[in-house]
């Protein structure tokens, strides 16, 4: 019941305005075993076709045909897409149409998302439409999945979900799909293995944050997303952001099987995030890509030692010799001595002195260090910066390859 109150809750306050209208178009007799919500935006309409051939019949598709305002036209390939799904319907705020399976496709390109919450603003409306017909009961599933137009899902996608019961996300691995030795495919596949090494290194410092954030790959516990009050309606990061809340109120499973497989494409949908650093390293000549140092996780490493041990109410100075010197001014200038200060007035047992310490020093907080560490440590090659993290730990060595 308490948690039926949160989603009851998030629905009424923090839910987007057309939620309640959206729902609306569902008969009460319709029920879905799962949801998929897809952001899209100048989008080629094959992906419909290939979710068609793949997904279950009792699947809810959710298409949110999206544009930002900072665009002066309206874009004929998201036109197209409407028209393609709903057999040329005159435009609507959204509709269903029944198909292989049912897709609701919601309209927010005649009616532009402001630029600046894009790709989130998107995904946050196809969600909270399914988090109104789980709580209707109309959707079974306490799961919502989210992925990209540019994305292959496995055939075992939507198998065993009700072992992860009490996690609040799931992580789907996820593999480029590399055809051929175009300039394209060599820098997606240098951008996919920088991604896997800061993970890695994550990992490697025992980092409670260490998971993927591609919004193209995760499923999302529905009472979790309510309590995080949804996706951060953002141009990019969307996914970064909400993992990081997600993380501090239940466990991210990282999925072992049913890999994901993504285009290898460069794209200007978001500001950053694959399309975007692909275009970059083609711009940039497609060079090798230059990665952060893999002594600023070995440092990361002693700092989350010491994080564990922030259980003795002194002082951060103390704390701090603990430390190597490089990483003790970037502590500080992260605000070190606020944490110290929060824990000695509001915590009392180690395992709240240990969970307010990771909740402050989160996966934001991690990357801002990580980047003011670069002052010691610039970045270097990615294939040097392999060889050192992976060489520090074997059972890496497989995701960066």
């Amino acid at each position: 019941m308490r948690q039926k109150n949160h989603l009851q809750l998030y629905l009424s306050r923090y839910a987007e305005a057309e939620t309640e209208t959206i729902a609306n178009l569902f008969c009460s007799s319709q029920q879905y075993d799962h949801c998929l919500v897809i952001p899209a935006l100048n989008e080629n309409p094959c992906f419909i076709e290939r979710i068609l051939n793949q997904q279950e019949s009792n699947l809810l598709l959710v298409v949110v045909i999206n544009q930002p305002d900072s665009m002066t036209l309206m874009s004929p390939e998201n036109q197209h897409l409407w028209d393609y799904i709903t057999d040329k319907t005159p435009p609507k705020t959204a509709k269903l149409v029944q198909k292989e399976c049912d897709i609701l496709v919601i309209n927010r390109f005649h009616q532009p998302l402001p630029a600046k919450q894009g790709v989130g603003l998107a995904r946050k409306i196809g969600c909270d439409v399914a988090c109104a017909l789980h709580h209707r009961g109309q959707l079974k599933s306490h799961w919502v999945h989210n992925t990209d137009a540019d994305a292959q899902l496995p055939s075992n996608y939507w198998f065993d979900l009700s072992n992860n019961g009490d996690a609040s996300a799931l992580i789907y691995p996820f593999q480029h799909q590399i055809k051929d030795k175009t300039d394209i495919s060599h820098a997606t596949q240098m951008y996919e293995q920088s991604l896997n090494y800061y993970v890695d290194g994550l990992r490697f410092a025992n980092s409670p944050y260490a998971f993927h954030t591609l919004g193209s790959c995760i499923a999302i516990s529905i009472i979790h997303y309510a309590k995080a009050r949804g996706f951060p309606k953002r141009a990019g990061g969307e996914d970064f952001y909400l993992l990081n809340k997600l993380a501090k109120l239940g466990n991210i499973e990282n999925k072992s099987d049913s890999i994901v497989k993504i285009e290898a494409r460069h794209s200007d949908r978001a500001p950053f995030g694959t399309g975007a650093t692909v275009s970059k390293i083609l711009k940039n000549g497609n060079t090798e890509l230059l990665t952060y140092h893999p002594q600023i996780f070995y440092e990361l490493n002693s700092v989350i030692k010491v994080l564990n041990r922030l259980n003795t109410p002194t002082s951060h100075k103390q704390w701090l010799k603990l430390v190597p010197e490089t990483s003790q001014q970037v502590l500080i200038d992260l605000g070190i001595s606020k944490l110290v200060q929060h824990l000695k007035s509001h915590t009392h047992t180690d395992i709240q002195y240990t969970t307010a310490a990771h909740h402050w020093f989160d996966a934001f907080r991690t990357l801002k260090y990580v980047h003011k560490m670069e002052a010691f440590y610039p970045k270097c090659r990615l294939k040097e910066a392999q060889k050192v993290l992976y060489g520090w730990d074997p059972g890496n060595k497989e995701s960066g390859q």
